[in-house]
C-alpha cells in the first residue's frame, strides 16, 4: 500500500481536475441557469457516515478524475481521495470509477457499517442498487462496486443533483 496524503493535498488535487473538466466542458461563452433555490449537502442521518463519489471526464484527452469525500453525522471530514484515470471513455465510465473508488476506500479504512453513498449519476446509483447482474459496457466496474456493497452493514445508495455536492 502507498502513502496516504493529508487531507488538504486531496481536496487541492480534487479542486483543480474540478478546474480543468470545467474549462473544458463549458467554455466561457456558455451560460448556464443556477436554480432560484440553491440545492445544499446534508448530513447523513444519526449515526452514518456520508461517501460522496463524483467524476470529472475530458472528451479530448480521454480522461478522468474521481473524487470521494467521507463525513460523519455533524458533517465533519474522516477521510478523501482523488485520482485520475487514462483511457476513460466516457461521463459514465468515471462515475462508475467513483462509486468503485469510494467502496475500496471506506474497505481499507474498515468504514463497513451505517454508510450513505451519495452520486449524481442516477445510472450509477440504479445500477449499484439493481438485482440483476449489469451488462453495460460498465457493467465489470459495477459489478466490483456490488460485490464491495455486500460487505457492509447499513447501506444506503443514494442520487443527488450535482449542486448539492
Amino acid at each position: 500500500m502507498g502513502t496516504l496524503d493529508r487531507p488538504d493535498t486531496v481536496a487541492a488535487h480534487s479542486l483543480s481536475f474540478w478546474h480543468e473538466f470545467v474549462s473544458i466542458s463549458f467554455p466561457a461563452n456558455i451560460t448556464s441557469q443556477v436554480p432560484s433555490t440553491p440545492i445544499r449537502w446534508t448530513k447523513p442521518h444519526p449515526g452514518f457516515l456520508k461517501v460522496n463519489v463524483d467524476g470529472a471526464w475530458s472528451d479530448q484527452r480521454k480522461l478522468g478524475g474521481v473524487g470521494i469525500v467521507i463525513c460523519n453525522e455533524l458533517g465533519a471530514f474522516v477521510a478523501a481521495r482523488s485520482l485520475r484515470f487514462g483511457f476513460v471513455f466516457s461521463a459514465l465510465h468515471v462515475e462508475a470509477l467513483a462509486a468503485r473508488e469510494g467502496l475500496s476506500l471506506m474497505t481499507e479504512r474498515g468504514l463497513l457499517h451505517s454508510i450513505i453513498i451519495e452520486s449524481d449519476s442516477l445510472q450509477i446509483v440504479r445500477s449499484l442498487l439493481g438485482n440483476s447482474s449489469d451488462m453495460s459496457v460498465i457493467g465489470h466496474i459495477a459489478e466490483d462496486s456490488k460485490a464491495a456493497l455486500l460487505g457492509i452493514i447499513g447501506v444506503l445508495v443514494t442520487h443527488t443533483h450535482c449542486q448539492a455536492k
